[in-house]
């Protein structure tokens, strides 16, 4: 990426940090669970948090149920009325536009998050990757949090060792010699989470990797969740197994035809 021009620039300071003491007792927390459910709620604790911050309250929707003919017929009268829904006999949904709408969430607070989290991946691939390996490291693709690349190296695991104040390595099996805890669930530390698993990517928004015990991630933009679940899967097996021909994708084609513009 290159900057080519700068419209325009905005200063924020960050005193005081007015979130700072919940962030860092939720990290904390992270750090010292003990099972799965634990890690992923003081986690979503902060990670909703940034959300509200960017809810876009556009999208909100006014619904009234009604059961009276009289409040019905006045609310469609309105200029807000968008539609209703006969529910039963004696119930009516009203979509309405909302009279009022508050802008009161901070975006600029979710938009800082966002910029520097991204000058930290950009750091991370240019300063760091890109300058150790060179064309020998080739990003996969990225996604709000996270780079996947192919590296070609004698030993990747060495040598993010050696660079091991860059990465959070408590993930690995605690008999790895690669284990370590000092950057535990630090904010900024990256993590290896496939762990040199094979990744079939298709296109942008639509890869599947699958580690040991049948978990990873199947992502697929558009179909239905069902059909990403069920099917991704066999179907990036295929695709590892160079078997994946026409017929096969046929019968899932009403599935696929959802999303936007896709071709396989």
């Amino acid at each position: 990426m290159k900057l080519k021009k700068v419209h325009r620039v905005l200063e924020f300071n960050q005193s005081p940090p007015w979130l700072k003491q919940d962030i860092d007792f939720n990290t904390q927390k992270r750090t010292q669970a003990k099972n799965a459910f634990d890690k992923d709620f003081f986690k979503l604790m902060n990670n909703s948090v940034f959300g509200k911050t960017m809810e876009k309250l556009r999208k909100r929707v006014d619904v009234r149920l009604v059961t009276d003919e009289e409040k019905l017929l006045k609310l469609a009268s309105k200029p807000t009325f968008i539609s209703s829904k006969i529910c039963n006999d004696n119930l009516v949904a009203v979509h309405k536009i909302k009279e009022t709408l508050p802008l009161n969430r901070p975006a600029y607070v979710g938009m800082c998050i966002l910029d520097l989290s991204k000058a930290l991946m950009y750091d991370f691939h240019h300063n760091y990757i890109k300058k150790k390996y060179g064309d020998k490291a080739k990003l996969l693709f990225t996604n709000s949090d996270s780079l996947t690349y192919e590296i070609q190296a004698d030993d990747v695991y060495k040598d993010f060792w050696n660079d091991k104040e860059m990465f959070d390595n408590s993930d690995y099996p605690k008999h790895s010699k690669y284990y370590d805890e000092s950057n535990k669930k630090v904010i900024g530390k990256f993590k290896d989470e496939t762990c040199g698993t094979p990744i079939v990517g298709l296109r942008s928004k639509m890869y599947s990797y699958v580690k040991d015990g049948n978990k990873g991630s199947r992502t697929a933009k558009g179909p239905k969740l069902s059909f990403i679940k069920n099917m991704l899967k066999t179907c990036g097996k295929k695709v590892e197994n160079d078997s994946f021909r026409k017929p096969d994708i046929i019968k899932y084609s009403d599935l696929v035809k959802q999303s936007k513009k896709k071709t396989i």
